[in-house]
């Protein structure tokens, strides 16, 4: 269980960046080649220090796979609180004698 738990915490702060880079972009649009979303330009650290060039650019198909994600980890999230819940109502039953 720990190592499961353990593991659904990695993901979930790994696409908690990802997250947060689509709540904080920006949505570009450059005509004929349509939108996409990359970072807002007041936070520097978003952009390659050498080129000056955004570290992500996402079009919308990009974005939808990251929703897909988020989905799954929701699904995982509700599978480890029940795992959770059966143990300690295990816990509970074997301290009460039961």
């Amino acid at each position: 269980m720990n190592e499961q738990l353990s593991s659904f915490v990695d993901q979930v702060q790994k696409f908690s960046v990802r997250r947060n880079d689509i709540a904080h972009g920006r949505v570009f649009n450059l005509g004929e080649h349509g939108f996409y979303l990359g970072p807002n330009n007041t936070n520097p650290k978003k952009f390659q220090p050498s080129t000056g060039a955004a570290k992500y650019q996402w079009v919308a198909a990009d974005i939808n796979h990251y929703g897909t994600c988020f989905g799954e980890l929701i699904m995982r999230c509700k599978e480890i609180r029940q795992l959770i819940s059966t143990e300690q109502t295990d816990i509970s039953d074997s301290s009460l004698g039961a």
